[in-house]
């Protein structure tokens, strides 16, 4: 049977160690062309977008394992976040 190829593939999971409103909702790995990522999603609402999900990803050379969660590096440097809204008709000139 061959191996499974996990690239370009990952999971999330519900934070069962969130302890204030800045810890992600969810927690979780991803491999993006080979290279390990930690992945963490927080659940938001925008006036306008509705319900959305924002994710944060880094690279688990970066940042270890027991560093994720409450207990982060105040040196180490901050992970880039991405929300995309999507679009609505008033967005679209034509």
């Amino acid at each position: 049977m061959p191996e499974y190829d996990n690239t370009n593939s990952g999971a999330l999971f519900r934070n069962d160690r969130k302890e204030s409103e800045r810890h992600p909702d969810m927690r979780g790995s991803v491999d993006i062309e080979g290279v390990q990522y930690w992945i963490s999603g927080w659940s938001k609402q925008s006036a306008k977008a509705g319900k959305y999900l924002s994710l944060a990803f880094t690279k688990k050379d970066d940042q270890p394992a027991g560093k994720r969660g409450g207990g982060q590096d105040r040196n180490a440097p901050r992970p880039q976040t991405s929300s995309v809204e999507p679009l609505t008709e008033d967005d679209i000139p034509f």
